[in-house]
C-alpha cells in the first residue's frame, strides 16, 4: 500500500498540477436504496468498451490524471476490470471504486485486490439503519460482514460509507454499528436532495434534509469523535471543519474546483462540470474540449467535489513551492511555506493521503 502511494504521488509530480473526473460507467442498479434515483432507471445504458477507450485517451490528453469509477452499480459493467486495466495503462491513478456491497463474492473481491485501485467505497444504504432489531436485520447484517471478510481476505483497501439522514444522525451508534460490520474506515458523506445533470444519487425525501442547528450538531459530534481517536473516521478534519463553517455561516475556506480541476463524465460519454449542474460542456465522443468554466458555486454541499477543494488547495501549493525552488527563488519559497494558508493546506496531507482522492 505504501508502494502504491508513492507511486501514485510520482504520478501526480510530473507537468502541471493534475485534473480530476468522476466517471459513471452506468446509469442502473441492483439495489432499490433510500436517497438513490438510480434504482429507477427504464433504459439501462453504459459506456462500451469502444468509447472507453476514446474516454480513456480524453482523460490522457487533457491531464485528467485521477479517475473515480462509480454507476449506478459499476460492478454490474461487464467490462469493469478491462476499463481499470485501461487507465492503468495509460498511468490514470484509480482514485476510488464505488460498491453498493450487494455483488461481492470471492472472485470478485480477488479482482480488486489485483486491481490498481487506491480504495474502494463500501456503502451500507439507509435502509439497513431503518431495520428494527430482528431476523431481517441479522440476516443482513451477516451478508455484508461475509463481504467486508472477503475484502480483508484478498487485501483490499476499502472504507465504509454512510449518508447522513435522520436514521444516521446519532453518529456513535452508526459507527459502532459500522465496526461490527467489519469496517475499521467510515466515511459519511452529506445528502444530496436536488441534481440537475444526469446524475441520479439524490433524494428530495425529508429524512435528509436537516435544520442549521441540527447539521452542526452532527458535525460537531463527528469533529469531537475524530479528535478522540476511538472511531475511525475517513472523512478529514479540514472537511468537517468546512461543513461547519458553512452552516455557521462563515467564510468557506477552500474554493469549488469544478468546472476547472474535477469533472463528472456520464455513462453517454457527456463532459459535466459537476452533477449537481445542468449545463454540459459537452460530449467527449464529438471532440469537445476543457475550457475551465468554474467556479460555479462557492458555497455548496456536494461532498465528492468539496473534499477535493482541500486536496487541490495542498497540490497547489506543493506545485508553487516545487516551481519556485527550481527557479532558485528561495526566499519566494521560504514566503510561501510560511503563509498560514500553506501551512494549513499542508499540514493536511496526511490526512490527503489517506484520503479517497491519492
Amino acid at each position: 500500500m505504501v508502494l502504491n502511494k508513492l507511486d501514485n504521488f510520482r504520478k501526480l509530480a510530473k507537468g502541471q498540477c493534475p485534473r480530476m473526473a468522476i466517471w459513471a460507467i452506468l446509469n442502473h442498479c441492483n439495489s432499490s436504496c433510500l436517497g438513490c434515483q438510480f434504482q429507477k432507471t427504464r433504459e439501462k445504458r453504459s459506456v462500451s468498451m469502444k468509447d472507453a477507450a476514446r474516454v480513456i485517451d480524453f482523460f490522457a490528453r487533457n491531464n485528467i490524471c485521477l479517475v473515480a469509477l462509480t454507476g449506478g452499480e459499476p460492478l454490474l459493467h461487464p467490462r469493469l476490470f478491462d476499463i481499470m486495466e485501461e487507465l492503468v495503462r495509460r498511468n490514470i491513478v484509480i482514485a476510488y471504486l464505488t460498491t453498493n456491497n450487494t455483488l461481492i463474492n470471492d472472485d470478485i473481491a480477488r479482482h480488486l485486490g489485483k486491481a490498481h485501485i487506491n480504495i474502494v467505497g463500501v456503502s451500507v444504504n439507509l435502509d439497513f439503519f431503518c431495520l428494527p432489531t430482528g431476523e431481517i436485520r441479522k440476516k443482513e447484517a451477516a451478508r455484508i460482514r461475509k463481504a467486508t471478510a472477503l475484502l480483508k481476505k484478498h487485501s483490499v483497501n476499502f472504507y465504509g460509507g454512510v449518508i447522513l439522514s435522520q436514521y444516521t444522525k446519532d453518529v456513535r451508534s452508526v459507527c459502532e454499528t459500522m465496526r461490527g460490520l467489519g469496517f475499521e474506515k467510515i466515511s459519511f458523506s452529506y445528502p444530496q436532495t436536488e441534481q440537475k445533470s444526469s446524475w441520479k444519487a439524490f433524494s428530495d425525501a425529508p429524512y435528509l434534509k436537516f435544520s442549521k442547528e441540527e447539521a452542526k450538531n452532527i458535525f460537531n459530534q463527528l469533529i469531537s469523535m475524530k479528535r478522540e481517536g476511538r472511531y475511525p473516521i475517513y472523512n478529514t478534519s479540514d472537511s468537517l471543519n468546512e461543513f461547519l463553517r458553512f452552516y455557521s455561516n462563515e467564510p468557506l475556506k477552500y474554493p469549488c474546483v469544478c468546472g476547472d480541476k474535477m469533472f463528472y463524465v456520464d455513462w453517454d460519454s457527456n463532459l459535466f462540470p459537476c452533477f449537481t449542474l445542468s449545463q454540459k460542456i459537452g460530449n467527449i465522443l464529438d471532440g469537445v474540449e476543457i475550457k475551465p468554466c468554474g467556479p460555479h458555486h462557492e458555497r455548496c454541499l456536494q461532498h465528492a467535489f468539496k473534499d477535493p477543494g482541500l486536496f487541490y488547495c495542498a497540490l497547489a501549493n506543493i506545485y508553487e513551492i516545487k516551481d519556485l525552488l527550481f527557479a532558485g527563488n528561495l526566499g519566494g519559497c521560504w514566503n510561501r511555506i510560511r503563509n498560514k494558508r500553506t501551512r494549513d493546506s499542508v499540514g493536511a496531507l496526511w490526512e490527503i493521503a489517506r484520503s479517497p482522492f491519492i
